[in-house]
């Protein structure tokens, strides 16, 4: 697995880790696979232990001790909502799940380690409140562009997964830009989207980095929603 790698986060900067042991207990805890909690982070269907476990966990695969772990995510939740900690919480996980390998060059990254974890779904599962295929979404997007919503019969391809789960990312990044202004979207999505690769020509380049706290993003995000 991959090395410890700093994040900026509401709590500061700390290295977060998260290695096969962590990954299963996020599991374990979260009662779902560890694409189907990014997802869910993702498309604001989240439950507490899917913001907190990426997080808490992570620390401690990097060194932390968990008491120490536990004090500094609860110190992160005095200045920041758990709805804006989905946001750093999501790409911790993306961070140790998904990435580019030498020895798979050109094929999408979000097929790629889709297919390393037992969480895609083909055949509609009831999850929480819907049937859900895929990466764990309620809706999948065919070959010729027709969005359907999951029924308990529908049946996907990984395909279909990817394009849906594309689609979901932008609506999402969409709807925060809305909320929130272009000009703090910018700051927020170069400091942590733009070193996400779900796709990278989501992101424009050049962009400069903006002098702002996660404090100030994260208060920001949140009363808008």
């Amino acid at each position: 697995m991959r090395s410890a790698e700093p994040i900026v986060w509401p709590g500061g900067e700390h290295d977060f880790r998260l290695g096969i042991g962590e990954l299963r207990a996020i599991e374990q805890r979260c009662d779902a696979g560890c694409a189907v909690v990014m997802m869910r982070l993702l498309g604001q269907q989240w439950k507490i232990d899917d913001v907190v476990q990426p997080l808490r966990l992570g620390l401690i695969g990097a060194g932390m001790n968990e008491k120490e772990a536990q004090k500094t995510l609860d110190s992160a939740l005095d200045i920041a909502s758990p709805y804006a900690l989905a946001i750093p919480a999501a790409d911790v996980l993306r961070r140790f799940i998904m990435w580019e390998t030498d020895d798979q060059p050109g094929e999408r990254q979000a097929g790629a380690e889709i297919r390393g974890f037992e969480s895609f779904i083909s055949n509609a599962k009831w999850d929480v409140n819907a049937f859900r295929v895929g990466s764990g979404s309620d809706t999948t997007q065919r070959a010729n562009g027709v969005i359907e919503k999951v029924t308990k019969d529908t049946v996907v391809t990984l395909d279909d997964a990817e394009r849906d789960l594309s689609r979901r990312i932008v609506e999402f990044q969409d709807g925060i830009q809305k909320a929130i202004g272009i000009e703090t979207w910018k700051s927020l999505a170069y400091e942590f989207f733009a070193r996400w690769n779900f796709h990278p020509t989501h992101f424009a380049s050049g962009m400069a980095p903006a002098d702002r706290s996660w404090t100030q993003t994260a208060s920001c995000i949140d009363p808008a929603f």
